[in-house]
């Protein structure tokens, strides 16, 4: 069976292919103005599959990149904060060392103004932010570290920021406040006051300085003299300590109990009657006992033993902890916190300063110097010096942190400068490759476009000549 081919099937076969002709000039020349091979995925649909994962990865360093960026520059404004709080721990070590040789408390009031003017600027760079977050509050960025108010407590996290680093192990970047403020590094306790406690063995938990309240209870009195408590003994008397500690001289002058004198520990004598209820003797270290001489034993002369009980308290008076004048007994403070004493020396009633040493945190050791600069302890002038120093010691010991702290973040610094270097190479190879598929080859795509356009012209030519037909044609 002979097939005819028609001019209106001759028609259709060339429109066909000089259309097809034309777009392919059209996609060349798409290629060509815009340098992409692969401008739709129905252009090269395994190159397109190449792109997308290629780009895909790209996305992602580059989103590393920022989030590198980002923790440099916090961690850069975290340094030059940290330096300035380097700077003013500098400065308050000086001004201790000046107030060494002040000529006068006006001086040292002065001084200590100082101390209270660092103490806020330290407080304003612990709360330092960087585009609106906390730098010294860990992860809880938002939170701020050092709320407003005189009692300085940290209110941060205690979790580090971190920095995922895509895949690899989480980078600590920023320290806390609590690491930057409040770092212990814990030495011998102290103990400084006249009650006679001392430091026992054991390690204490107590943290920065507190006051030890040494308080009297009750006198007691050998037999045989007749004397007793005064009426003012319980809350007066100021002795302490087993039988035999503190003793009473008695000299009956009169003979006959009415009158005479009473010494206590070898102090001066001191006149008494029968008459007396509320006898004050001091003995030769200030020690105060009240006496009711009304049932003195006529004609005693001679001397008897006293013993005083007592308590201590680390909290104020809150909690106390009878004194057994032994070699280690415990004291809690209101948080807990267990202090070990030796109360075998305890001679008198009082209030005493504990310093656990190396515990104060940055704030406390300000506030201590500043205090210590106004001795509110009221410290004699050689325990004075001696404190200066131990709040001078304080200062080198954050001072260091804080350095150690700058060194440790520069490393962390580097270590982000190289992978920000290598999220750099990788992006480049990404990129690099996405080129070698997607873009143009020039000079090819030319020379096929060439090619094209003659076949379109070509086409062009035929469909002319099959159109240029005539009544001879079919006469013929």
């Amino acid at each position: 069976m002979t097939f005819r081919i028609t001019p209106q099937l001759q028609a259709k076969l060339l429109m066909q292919q000089t259309t097809a002709h034309a777009a392919q000039i059209a996609r060349l020349q798409q290629q060509v103005a815009t340098g992409k091979r692969v401008n739709r995925p129905s252009d090269d649909p395994l190159a397109t599959k190449l792109i997308l994962s290629r780009q895909s990865m790209l996305g992602r360093y580059e989103a590393e990149q920022r989030t590198l960026n980002v923790a440099r520059d916090r961690l850069n404004q975290a340094n030059v904060e940290l330096l300035s709080i380097s700077d003013l721990l500098v400065e308050a070590k000086q001004i201790a060392s000046m107030a060494r040789t002040a000529l006068d408390d006006q001086e040292r009031e002065s001084y200590a103004r100082d101390i209270e003017s660092m103490m806020t600027r330290l407080k304003d760079a612990a709360n330092s932010e960087f585009d609106g977050e906390y730098l010294f509050s860990g992860d809880a960025v938002n939170s701020m570290p050092y709320p407003p108010g005189t009692d300085v407590r940290y209110a941060g996290s205690l979790a580090r920021q971190t920095l995922s680093t895509g895949g690899r192990a989480d980078l600590n970047v920023l320290y806390t406040g609590q690491q930057v403020f409040h770092s212990i590094q814990r030495g011998s306790s102290l103990v400084i006051g006249s009650t006679g406690v001392q430091t026992a063995a054991g390690t204490d938990a107590g943290i920065g300085a507190g006051s030890l309240i040494v308080r009297h209870v009750e006198t007691t009195f050998a037999a045989g003299s007749g004397v007793s408590a005064g009426a003012s003994s319980i809350g007066g008397d100021t002795i302490l300590g087993p039988a035999g500690t503190h003793v009473l001289t008695i000299n009956d002058t009169s003979g006959n109990g009415t009158a005479g004198t009473i010494t206590l520990n070898g102090g001066d004598p001191v006149s008494f009657t029968n008459s007396d209820g509320d006898l004050r003797v001091v003995g030769p270290e200030g020690e105060v006992v009240y006496l009711n001489t009304t049932a003195i034993t006529p004609g005693f002369n001679g001397t008897i033993d006293l013993a005083a009980s007592g308590t201590m308290s680390l909290n104020g008076g809150a909690t106390e902890v009878p004194i057994d004048f032994s070699a280690l007994q415990t004291v809690v403070d209101s948080q807990g916190r267990t202090t070990f004493l030796d109360t075998t020396n305890i001679r008198r009633a009082g209030v005493d300063s504990i310093e656990y040493q190396g515990t104060s945190d940055m704030f406390s050791a300000l506030a201590a110097l500043r205090d210590d600069l106004l001795n509110t302890r009221g410290l004699s002038n050689s325990d004075w010096q001696d404190a200066l120093t131990r709040r001078m010691n304080d200062i080198d010991r954050h001072h260091s942190i804080v350095l150690n702290i700058v060194g440790d973040q520069a490393q962390t610094l580097k270590t982000i400068e190289g992978l920000s270097d290598r999220l750099a190479d990788l992006s480049l190879d990404a990129k690099s490759r996405i080129a070698e598929v997607a873009a143009t080859d020039i000079a090819s795509a030319a020379t096929e476009l060439q090619a094209t356009q003659n076949l379109l012209q070509y086409g062009y030519a035929v469909t002319a000549q099959v159109f240029q037909t005539s009544i001879l044609d079919y006469l013929a």
